[in-house]
């Protein structure tokens, strides 16, 4: 696997920065480049074993148009739990699965057409390693509509894979779609999934999806959040990044 970043690309004394004997930053050249970005420092709980990580939430209002907005992990001192990231929006549209890879779920319901503006509202937390080569990705998709007062579920997707050529293989999974009938106020999908890996040095390595989810509301704004994290071996080689659109 190719090393860490380089020090050339290590960020500068005047951007927000993390520091340490054990810090490592992350090659993220060949993803698709973030604008409009801002760095913060995440700090985690640290367990005897792995650095768990509070919640990422992101949001798009109808007033912000069609864009993407992302979390994308810079660095990680595995010493103290920090995570070095950046968030603000994308450059150009996410890929996303293709049509064949993502199962589709019908609401419980015979209407056929809804009042309003029809959206749809994507969550995805990708896993890549060192060279950015991804290998695993959990993804969301929601179909609604909306018109100010409710929320109409149309349909819902999702999507979940590991790549097997690199010995990921998935251990666990659950998902779940609802929509607040009594109020149409929330339109939601989710996923809980884990992945392993036990090639490298024969060890176990997982990475956690505890939750992805995206969720829909009247005034057509949508929500993003996330929950991930990694443990084992190789743990401090994996970088993540979330994207809502």
């Amino acid at each position: 696997m190719a090393s860490a970043q380089t020090e050339s690309a290590t960020p500068t004394a005047k951007e927000v920065n993390i520091t340490g004997p054990h810090v490592v930053f992350f090659n993220v050249s060949g993803l698709t480049p973030i604008e409009n970005g801002h760095r913060l420092i995440i700090q985690g709980n640290k367990t005897s074993t792995v650095c768990k990580y509070p919640q990422t939430v992101l949001t798009i209002t109808p007033s912000e148009g069609n864009i993407s907005k992302i979390e994308r992990e810079l660095a990680v001192d595995p010493d103290t739990c920090q995570l070095l990231v950046e968030q603000g929006t994308l450059k150009k549209p996410p890929n996303i699965p293709n049509s064949s890879e993502i199962k589709t779920i019908s609401p419980n319901s015979a209407q056929t057409y809804f009042p309003g503006t029809t959206k749809q509202a994507q969550m995805t937390t990708n896993w890549y390693d060192p060279a950015s080569l991804k290998v695993s990705y959990v993804y969301d998709q929601l179909n609604f509509n909306y018109d100010g007062t409710y929320v109409y579920a149309n349909w819902a997707g999702y999507s979940h894979w590991g790549y097997p050529t690199t010995h990921w293989y998935e251990v666990s999974f659950s998902h779940d779609s609802y929509l607040t009938t009594n109020t149409g106020s929330i339109y939601s999908r989710t996923i809980y999934d884990r992945w392993e890996n036990d090639w490298f040095l024969g060890v176990t390595t997982n990475i956690y999806y505890q939750p992805n989810s995206v969720r829909a509301y009247p005034d057509g704004s949508v929500l993003g959040t996330s929950v991930t994290w990694d443990d084992g071996p190789i743990a401090w080689m994996l970088h993540y990044e979330k994207i809502l659109t």
